[in-house]
């Protein structure tokens, strides 16, 4: 039952050549899961990062600005100092390098000229920090040369002009991280969205031709339809191995309860293996059965496997109620080996039960 042994399934790969043609012998509408990972890849790669804005860092290059201004006015205010004495120490105060002709160009300039430069520096600054979601650490130098731009629009002196631009380059810093955790969970959600894409393929319809290159889409039509070759997982054979243990059981305790003659007959117990074996083997010879000419007809052999004869030998030869049992553990295991079609199982059942019926008067003669 675990095992194909009519080689009618491939055992291909995507990027091999099909061997001959092949249609499908059902009807089946299954999801591509590659179409749907690659829709979902795309939706979260179109999620935008999510970014944390701190606000306290806006607030801290804003004072170390004001504490640098500060320190240049307090220079420029101071009388007891000479031109040299100013420049020196502004030299000291900044941070960044300046011309000794730019210093002085600071060392002249008043107290107030400096402060409208800091006005407008905090004024920038606090704009570009506060444009949503604010600026990260890639964003960083766009947003500096951006700041840059606008100082040489506003027209300043040539030192205050120097000195604005080292302001930027000194102390503007990134205000907005990276969130890994919300990005995740928006990706998350964007992928949750995206509707499985379903496959429809007709029954006859030709899934590939002879000579064609198998693609990822015809192997998952392929798989789709049962038609590809591959290993038997342990857990599935494991599976199968307890089940048939399970029916075997089921049949030798009703035989135990309810006809110890048979049960205590090892002959007749043999008897009744062979008829299951040998039926379960033509059914299966002739499920494996592929027409591809007409994988319609292919399809239906199913209804041909001949559980009808295995419940009138069983009633005739040992008893028919044991029949009926032993019919309703074979069409278990046909819609099994089917692929879990139970229309087969189905029929086969109705099709063994009539077949029993009709022979019961005849087994009660013999009796």
């Amino acid at each position: 039952m675990a095992v194909d042994f009519v080689p009618a399934k491939l055992d291909v790969v995507a990027g091999q050549v099909s061997p001959r043609t092949i249609k499908a012998q059902k009807s089946i509408v299954f999801e591509d899961k590659l179409k749907t990972a690659e829709q979902k890849r795309v939706a979260a790669e179109k999620v935008q990062k999510v970014y944390d804005r701190d606000p306290q860092v806006s607030i801290a290059v804003q004072k170390d600005i004001s504490v640098l201004m500060a320190a240049i006015r307090d220079t420029q205010s101071d009388a007891s100092l000479d031109a040299p004495a100013r420049v020196t120490r502004l030299r000291a105060v900044v941070p960044f390098t300046l011309t000794d002709a730019e210093l002085s160009g600071l060392a002249l300039s008043s107290a107030k000229d400096t402060q409208s430069v800091e006005n407008i520096l905090n004024n920038m600054i606090d704009k570009a920090m506060g444009i949503d979601p604010g600026i990260t650490q890639e964003e960083l130098e766009g947003a500096k040369k951006t700041l840059i731009e606008q100082i040489n629009q506003r027209k300043l002196t040539e030192p205050y002009t120097i000195l604005a631009k080292g302001v930027v380059e000194k102390f503007l810093r990134p205000n907005a991280f990276y969130n890994v955790e919300k990005t995740k969970q928006k990706q998350e959600d964007a992928m949750g969205t995206v509707s499985p894409v379903m496959v429809s393929v007709k029954e006859g319809e030709k899934v590939i031709g002879e000579g064609e290159i198998i693609t990822e889409e015809h192997l998952a039509k392929l798989q789709a339809l049962g038609l590809t070759r591959p290993k038997p997982p342990f857990s599935s054979i494991l599976g199968m191995v307890l089940l048939v243990a399970l029916l075997m059981a089921v049949v030798l305790f009703y035989l135990y309860q309810q006809n110890r003659l048979i049960y205590e007959q090892a002959g007749r117990l043999y008897l009744l293996g062979i008829i299951v074996v040998l039926v379960l083997m033509v059914g299966k010879a002739i499920v494996a059965i592929n027409v591809s000419q007409w994988p319609e007809f292919s399809a239906q052999f199913g209804y041909m496997v001949p559980l009808a004869a295995a419940g009138m030998l069983i009633a005739i030869l040992l008893d028919s109620r044991l029949a009926v049992l032993v019919v309703a553990v074979m069409s278990l295991l046909l819609a099994l080996m089917t692929g879990y079609q139970i229309r087969f199982g189905l029929v086969g059942f109705i099709g063994g039960i009539t077949g029993v019926y009709s022979v019961s008067r005849l087994s009660q003669q013999g009796d």
